[in-house]
């Protein structure tokens, strides 16, 4: 047997465990999401808008400084609610 065909049937041998390895990898990670993925979704949008309107021109009359204030303060709110139900 050629080293070319050692290494190739070593390979073929390794493969179930390989792919039973990254299934169990996959399960670990379903099991450790985060506790609160609604909240979560949640402030990505939020600090997404908020992004987007610091990008925004500064011509609406001081509504998008109080757009963006309103945003901080709901981003703020999910911190609290993950916190009181701690």
């Amino acid at each position: 047997m050629t080293d070319t065909e050692h290494d190739r049937r070593g390979m073929l041998c390794a493969l179930p465990l390989l792919t039973a390895g990254i299934g169990m990898l996959a399960a670990g990670c379903t099991v450790a999401q985060l506790p609160f993925p609604n909240l979560t979704e949640a402030e990505a949008h939020l600090a997404a808008a908020l992004e987007a309107l610091h990008r925004a021109p500064d011509r609406f009359g001081g509504h998008k400084a109080e757009a963006a204030r309103l945003i901080r303060g709901a981003l703020n709110e999910i911190e609290l609610a993950r916190l009181a139900f701690r």
